[in-house]
């Protein structure tokens, strides 16, 4: 009830302002999403089991351990009726979403919940009976192990844009953002180890703290990395300080909301109508010209203006530009995405 009387005023609102909207929502992008490819996200049925393994690190990694510390007493660990409830959480979510026709990875998102319910309880079981055990003090190899490969993974992906490739940054650029987040890891290695071997207990809480901490301190350095190639601020930013106001920018080969969002312009779209195809397809036929082009008529409509701003990325589309307007000038570029002007030859 409580939910409903959140939604249903708005969708109510919106159906009255757009009359397909419930076909729309419900059929095609619920219905028709699920049962049929017309999104094009077709994926094998197993598709979500490396994300959930992935999705689960670095807990799956103390799973073995755990269940090993008690001694694999489930019946201990779950009554009937909640192994019962819980499998069946699980099992419908998991198998809902793999018989799906289109899958992406962040549909499997429901899962966690349950997944985070049953490691949780079974890491409290395992510290609860390692208290006082002195034979638990010492930390096995394989336990080690299972620590070193998720802080390994981590430590590889903090460095991986020191090495060559696409978007390259330099170390004395880098080194700042990712400092404390490998002070994190580190201390992983060895901080819980130590409070376990001197308390025999305290290992895990000690790695959940400090993990915590890791991924809390990742996500400014993460920004740092990705946004220039992944938002659209860094480029509508580019978009004010360069366009002069009133004029219009197109996009090219791209279809990037946040322009529009940051820039409160309506940009005309070339070629990448994407997802908005079935909305473009509702517009009167003046509005739909004006603002979803091919690149046929904009390569026409440059010589119609004389001149026309244009945002898009780099590689095939920027040579396909320079190749069709030999008066391209770059305004700004961040190497994935470039402003340019286009002038009539």
């Amino acid at each position: 009830m409580v939910f409903s009387a959140v939604s249903l005023p708005w969708a109510i609102l919106i159906q009255r302002e757009n009359a397909d909207f419930f076909r729309f929502f419900f059929i095609q992008e619920h219905v028709l999403r699920y049962a049929t490819r017309i999104h094009h996200h077709f994926e094998p049925f197993y598709y979500y089991l490396p994300i959930v393994l992935l999705g689960t690190l670095p807990w799956c990694a103390f799973l073995p351990e755990a269940l090993r510390g008690v001694r694999r007493k489930t019946d201990v660990l779950f009554g009937s009726v909640e192994k019962r409830f819980l499998l069946t959480w699980l099992g419908l979510i998991l198998l809902f979403f793999s018989l799906s026709s289109s899958k992406l990875a962040s549909y499997i998102a429901p899962l966690f919940p349950p997944l985070a319910l049953f490691l949780g309880h079974l890491f409290r079981r395992y510290e609860e009976e390692s208290e006082g055990d002195e034979n638990r003090k010492a930390v096995p190899l394989l336990s080690r192990m299972a620590v070193m490969v998720p802080a390994l993974l981590c430590t590889a992906l903090l460095l991986a844009p020191l090495f060559p490739h696409k978007y390259t940054l330099a170390w004395n650029d880098w080194w700042p953002w990712i400092a404390f987040p490998l002070l994190s890891l580190l201390l992983t290695l060895f901080l819980p180890d130590l409070i376990r071997k001197r308390t025999g207990q305290g290992r895990l809480p000690t790695f959940y703290l400090l993990f915590a901490l890791f991924l809390a301190s990742v996500a400014l350095p993460a920004a740092r990395y990705m946004a220039p190639y992944k938002s659209a601020l860094p480029l509508s930013r580019a978009i004010q300080a360069h366009v002069p106001k009133g004029a219009a920018v197109y996009q090219y080969g791209i279809s990037l909301y946040g322009i529009d969002f940051y820039t409160g312009m309506r940009t005309p779209i070339v070629d990448d109508v994407g997802e908005l195809r079935y909305g473009s397809e509702r517009l009167l036929p003046e509005e739909r010209a004006r603002y979803f082009l091919t690149s046929d008529s904009f390569f026409r409509l440059i010589q119609e203006k004389g001149e026309i701003y244009c945002a898009t990325k780099g590689g095939d589309k920027l040579e396909r530009l320079k190749k069709e307007v030999p008066g391209l000038q770059v305004l700004w570029h961040n190497d994935a995405y470039y402003l340019v002007r286009l002038k009539r030859s």
